[in-house]
């Protein structure tokens, strides 16, 4: 017999069991935060490292015109209401919708990451690090997701619905940029 348990197991089972119940949970936690981060950081450094120039070019449209891109943000809203509401009533339409959704899911995906990159380049910037350490993209981006992840742990509404404003403008460079792309 290689194991066999107390004939007295069950009550110590119930005496550990909530101890046991918050220990899982927080290595739950700690695991899906992990690999977010993890699954975060490598996309975003994918995207900086498949489309540097485009985005460069989006980091610039938010920086130099920052209410041209509000207001591409806002009409590309107003522009996926009225174009979901075309397939809706089309019937080759309906099928697309998954796409449609997702495709804008993943825009604000990339708005995002291009944000934590911003944020990190910024703070690089006030810790006056050298520019080797500004223009490391990947460094960029774990300062820039800690403290996206700092800000919403400490204002949970304040801060989400300041990083959300935030990839909202970069969402809309990132239409423009895309808009001047094609019309090149």
């Amino acid at each position: 017999i290689l194991f066999q348990a107390p004939e007295d197991f069950p009550r110590y089972l119930v005496k550990i069991a909530p101890f046991l119940k918050v220990f899982l949970e927080g290595v739950a936690w700690f695991w899906a935060l992990f690999f977010w981060f993890i699954l975060n950081l490598g996309f975003g450094f994918l995207l900086y490292f498949l489309f540097p120039n485009s985005m460069s070019d989006i980091e610039t449209q938010v920086k130099v015109r920052t209410l041209q891109s509000m207001l591409w943000a806002m009409a590309m809203s107003f522009l996926f209401v009225l174009v979901l509401l075309l397939l809706l009533i089309s019937l080759l339409g309906i099928p697309l919708i998954p796409f449609y959704i997702l495709l804008f899911t993943f825009v604000f995906a990339c708005a995002y990451l291009i944000s934590a990159a911003m944020i990190g380049k910024k703070i690089a910037k006030i810790f006056k690090a050298d520019a080797s350490v500004k223009q490391n993209i990947l460094l960029s981006l774990v300062v820039g997701l800690f403290s996206m992840g700092i800000i919403t742990a400490v204002f949970p509404v304040l801060g989400r619905l300041f990083i959300y404003s935030f990839s909202y403008l970069i969402a809309g460079a990132f239409f423009k940029t895309i808009q001047k792309r094609m019309a090149r």
